[in-house]
């Protein structure tokens, strides 16, 4: 990314939510989740 002149890096981890089709699911075919959650979970053994 530094050779493109990017020096910064912007993740948005939380973002609003949606409607999701799930097509091959076996529970609902509809996925509605909650806006502002954060589904990721660190392990802190991968981070220095």
């Amino acid at each position: 990314m530094g050779d493109l002149g990017a020096n910064t890096v912007c993740l948005a981890s939380s973002y609003h939510a949606g409607k999701f089709t799930r097509p091959r699911a076996s529970g609902g075919k509809i996925y509605f989740p909650e806006d502002g959650t954060v589904y990721f979970r660190p392990d802190s053994k991968h981070y220095g």
